[in-house]
């Protein structure tokens, strides 16, 4: 597919591999993107957990702890 990129960031591997699934049926490019964290194991899912409480603000607190519930 012309002009088409999929773009992903995994922590644990699963998610390259839906990203991987996705790219070969569209037939497009695929892009990692990292950030240079160690995120392996709990500690790694624990890190990535307070890393997100860190950058948003009270407002949002809600979504995020609706979607740590659902990711569990």
């Amino acid at each position: 597919m012309k002009g088409t990129l999929c773009v992903y960031y995994t922590r644990s591997n699963h998610t390259k591999e839906v990203a991987e699934y996705i790219s070969k049926k569209l037939n497009c490019e695929l892009l990692e993107i990292t950030d240079g964290e160690n995120r392996d194991g709990f500690k790694g899912y624990m890190k990535s957990i307070f890393d997100i409480f860190e950058t948003i603000s009270f407002k949002d607190i809600p979504f995020f702890i609706a979607f740590i519930i659902l990711s569990i």
